[in-house]
Parts: structure tokens; sequence; C-alpha cells
């Protein structure tokens, strides 16, 4: 891209965001632009003897959705939850780390595999020409009502939302249709933007690098 220029650059991104205008052109150096390298990734084992890993230190997240801070402090409250007896006792046995893993593996593996989806559809905005246009698929569902509600708290609360042990927690009852409904709308949503991201890949060619 800096071979082509920085004009060509602004160009790029005015197709991309044509709303922006001539804001581009307060670009006039390429110090100004910065290259983010994102990885998704997590490790296979998340504790050795006197070491636990959570966080960014277990699991790498990418900035979409910015749930990276969520699962780090849902981690911590399942950590405190599972560990600050046997912490106050002296009795923490690598059985009790592995119970931390498993316990926030999933919601982990869930949210990734969301921002995986995610990146799929912005790699299809960047690569092709002409402004974004949002999928119709994606226009349908925020439609539905309670959906983009709902597909909020599924974002900002997690697939598997932690409390402070001996907090007030909902009935059961109340608790799985919340996350019942919250899972299946969010699943709805990211499979409409990945069908509408296909969509305009199939309709549009890529441009040339």
């Amino acid at each position: 891209m800096q071979s082509r220029g920085l004009e060509e650059f602004r160009h790029v991104v005015r197709e991309i965001a044509p709303y922006l205008g001539d804001r581009v052109d307060e670009l006039k150096d390429w110090s100004q632009i910065k290259l983010l390298t994102v990885q998704i990734n997590r490790l296979r084992r998340w504790h050795r003897p006197g070491l636990l890993c959570i966080g960014d230190a277990a699991h790498a997240m990418s900035p979409a959705g910015g749930v990276g801070i969520n699962l780090a402090i849902q981690d911590a409250v399942a950590t405190a939850n599972l560990l600050a007896d046997a912490l106050r006792q002296g009795r923490v046995s690598e059985d009790l780390l592995a119970q931390v893993q498993r316990r926030r593996e999933f919601p982990t593996r869930v949210t990734q595999q969301i921002q995986v989806f995610a990146h799929r559809g912005m790699q299809a905005i960047f690569r092709n020409p002409g402004p974004s246009v949002a999928p119709w698929q994606l226009k349908l569902v925020a439609q539905i009502p309670l959906a983009p509600h709902l597909n909020a708290r599924l974002i900002g609360m997690g697939v598997r939302p932690e409390h402070i042990k001996g907090a007030r927690k909902k009935s059961a009852f109340e608790g799985l249709c919340t996350k019942s409904v919250a899972i299946a709308i969010g699943v709805m949503t990211a499979a409409a933007v990945l069908g509408g991201c296909l969509l305009q890949s199939n309709r549009r060619r890529p441009a040339p690098l």
C-alpha cells in the first residue's frame, strides 16, 4: 500500500467510507497511519503447579466487539469463586486450577468463533470496491423486537456470565430463558452478517491488489 502512495490510500478510504469526505486529506504522512496486528488464539493449558493464566494471558482476543475486557473480568470472578476458600486455607491444588480452565474455556471458544465470523465480514468489505452496505439479512434481524437489546446483552455479558459467589442470582427458569434467547439472537446475527458478506462477495469481484 505504501508503494502505491498516500493519495491512493486516501482514495481507498473514501471508497469504503464516502461520508468521511475531505477529512481523509488530514492524512499527510505515513507516520499518522498505524497497522494493527490482530491475533485470536488461546493457550492449550492455562495452568501449571503454582501458576494460573487468565484473561489476555490465557486467550488473545480481537478488538472486534470490545469483549476482551469482559472475558478477563469474568475469568477473574470465576477464579475468585473457585479458589478463594482454598487460597485462605492454603490448599490450592492443580486440579482446582484446571477447574478454572474448564469453567472459562467454553465461553472463550464461542466468543472467539464469533469474532472470526466478524473478521471474515470485515475482510469482505475491505476487499470489495465502493461503499460498504449492510447486508439485508442483518437489517432483517435488526427489525426483530428486542433483537438489538438481546444481542447487545449477549456481547456485553457473554455466553456464560459469571456472578460473585453469594450475590443474588436469578431463578433457574429466568436465567435459562434469558440465555437461550440471547444465544439464539447472537447466532442469528452472526449467521446474517456472514451470509450477507458471502452474498456480496459473490456479486462483486474483489478489487485487484
